[in-house]
């Protein structure tokens, strides 16, 4: 996670363009590695994910406006929701933290836990509730995804360096993935800070 020091750097480069959401620090998202189908039925049933149709690891990231990752929960079986990911790897918690010594915020998608949580700022695709009412200030959800373009590039970006990521990962069950996963994170993050 980024320090205290950090966090207000990144909210004046984020607040220099997006005044409304000044108090962003960063945006997170998930991505879906594709992975080999396994013999056994049970473990093949968690990897399986019924909206995409394949078989999956979820990964989530926490990447800054420089485009450094600064957390990551990696490998979690394809059924995994990013919500749940962020709960069951205590991003969520480490984001509180940091909301209540900064009053530091990140900005997610609307896929983001169903709980109000006042450290996160959620781009809605669909501004209007059920009521027809805005769920929140058209500039400020103009704003938020806007900046959840971050995570969207450092995907991007990630993606783009370590094309493996976009072939069918191998099954494997003695932790040759997550070093994999860990490696990437590692060496994105080394590239991100010399290019």
């Amino acid at each position: 996670m980024p320090t205290a020091e950090q966090v207000k750097e990144f909210q004046e480069l984020i607040g220099a363009k997006y005044p409304a959401c000044a108090v962003a620090y960063g945006a997170m998202d998930g991505l879906k590695a594709l992975l080999q189908s396994c013999g056994d039925v049970k473990k093949q049933g968690m990897y399986y994910n019924g909206w995409k149709c394949d078989h999956y690891i979820s990964n989530l990231f926490l990447f800054s406006p420089i485009g450094r990752i600064h957390a990551a929960y990696f490998n979690a079986p394809g059924t995994v929701h990013d919500s749940a990911m962020a709960e069951m790897s205590g991003i969520y918690d480490k984001i509180n933290t940091l909301y209540l010594q900064t009053g530091g915020k990140v900005v997610v998608d609307s896929a983001f836990g169903e709980k109000s949580r006042p450290s996160l700022i959620k781009s809605n695709q669909n501004n209007i509730d059920r009521h027809g009412d805005a769920r929140q200030n058209n500039q400020l959800n103009r704003e938020a995804t806007s900046i959840r373009q971050l995570s969207e590039w450092g995907m991007r970006g990630l993606q783009g360096a370590f094309p493996r990521l976009k072939e069918r990962i191998i099954y494997e069950e003695r932790g040759e993935r997550k070093l994999f996963m860990q490696l990437i994170v590692y060496l994105y993050n080394y590239r991100t800070e010399l290019v």
